[in-house]
């Protein structure tokens, strides 16, 4: 389907997608019915930012780019190292899940946590005070989503079993997310702006569970350059270590990879109920 005569601003054959972290805005357009159409580029700004900074980075990015307010569906997914998981079940009652929270990051406000469940287990994440709220009133009907829940649940459900680490490199940061099966056994953020610091975070994981480096399977994706110098010392230490098998266009454009996985799974919500 040629797409040369749709109106790019038609909110009804777009969909929108945004990530925010500390250190990247990004949001692009999908077409809904065509998926050989290229995606649209909104955003894509740098900053090392956090707590209110980062809400004032976040707020100045979207008012300056009025068009990410049009009435899109829209997923937005939220890059935070702030992120804590818990058993689902534990979030039945929220009082309870919030105290496990503020165990860890203690001046939280409640109404700033924000939830994400997937079977058995739920992360929680704030990003920024204040930032719940924000996307509530600017995006009203927009799904949520933890960056490190959208990887976990990408990485879960591949194929295979067995202890297994993967390990996300972008934007100055290691996402590490390790399995046994399909049991969740850590997802974890660590800034990560070197080889060698990433070549810790992902060391810190197996040794903190008691991991075998003989058997336990490590898949390494994102960032090229990083993952060329990571894999070669990865490989003195682990016996299996290999690139993650992604499509070769989720992050072929910049596109950071947990943006590209919440677009495609709302791809195949809308054709599910077609």
């Amino acid at each position: 389907m040629a797409t040369d005569n749709f109106d790019p601003y038609d909110t009804g054959l777009w969909h929108l997608t945004v990530f925010f972290s500390r250190r990247r805005g990004y949001a692009f357009l999908r077409h809904t019915a065509d998926p050989a159409a290229p995606r649209r580029l909104l955003i894509d700004e740098r900053w090392n930012a956090s707590g209110k900074d980062l809400l004032k980075r976040i707020e100045t990015a979207v008012y300056e780019h009025p068009g990410l307010l049009d009435d899109y569906s829209a997923d937005i997914v939220i890059g935070a190292a702030d992120t804590f998981w818990v058993p689902s079940i534990l979030t039945e009652d929220e009082t309870a899940a919030e105290e496990c929270y503020k165990t860890i990051y203690r001046t939280t406000d409640p109404a700033d946590i924000m939830y994400e469940r997937d079977d058995d287990v739920c992360a929680m994440t704030v990003g920024a005070p204040g930032l719940k709220s924000f996307l509530a009133r600017t995006f009203p009907g927009a799904r949520i989503h933890s960056r490190e829940m959208v990887l976990m649940r990408k990485f879960r459900n591949y194929a295979g079993g067995g202890v297994r680490m993967y390990v996300h490199l972008e934007d100055g940061e290691t996402v590490v997310t390790a399995f046994d099966g399909r049991r969740l056994l850590c997802s974890a953020t660590h800034p990560a702006q070197t080889v060698n610091e990433a070549m810790y975070a992902t060391m810190l994981v197996l040794t903190a569970y008691n991991l075998d480096p003989k058997s336990t399977e490590v898949f390494v994706s994102g960032d090229k350059m990083m993952r060329q110098g990571l894999m070669p010392m990865l490989r003195k230490h682990i016996g299996c270590v290999m690139h993650t098998m992604l499509p070769s266009d989720l992050e072929a454009d910049g596109t950071p990879l947990s943006a590209a996985l919440a677009s495609l799974r709302e791809k195949h919500v809308i054709a599910r109920k077609e």
